[in-house]
């Protein structure tokens, strides 16, 4: 289903629920309430949390790719940096409790500093570190 060299369809596979799961629970939201404003909040909430995520964790992530030459890097290397926030966009979404705007911007920037940690893992640990093992790390670091 997914070609090994194809890590964009990976990443979409994980980014896509988050947006769908919003754009639902929106619509819900909107019907019951009347109010169709909240399908706008979760898209920027999420929009704004996905950009800042991305921003920290490619700053991050840039310098580890280049010292890892030797790294055979696969797409979970690059899908990796973006499942710790679909993750925690998941739980976001979940009406436990209320965020504000700024508690969602810092804790963006958090998850998106738990991506790196994985690839520095593969870098140290060259070819005994999986990718598998990599994703694994950052979603520990990103989960504490």
């Amino acid at each position: 289903m997914i070609k090994k060299d194809n890590w964009l369809h990976l990443v979409l596979i994980f980014i896509g629920p988050v947006f769908a799961v919003a754009l639902i629970e929106g619509v819900i939201g909107g019907i019951s309430t009347g109010a169709w404003e909240g399908i706008f909040a979760g898209f920027a909430f999420l929009g704004v949390s996905l950009i800042l995520q991305t921003i920290v964790a490619v700053l991050l992530l840039a310098p580890i790719f280049i010292l890892g030459k030797k790294v055979n890097w696969g797409p979970m290397d690059v899908a990796g940096a973006f499942l710790p926030w679909a993750i925690w966009a998941f739980l976001i979404l979940l009406p436990l409790k209320s965020k504000s705007f700024s508690n969602v911007l810092i804790e963006a920037v958090a998850v998106g500093g738990a991506a790196p940690v994985g690839a520095l893992c593969r870098v140290v640990f060259n070819s005994t570190f999986s990718e598998r093992n990599a994703v694994r790390t950052s979603l520990a670091v990103g989960a504490s």
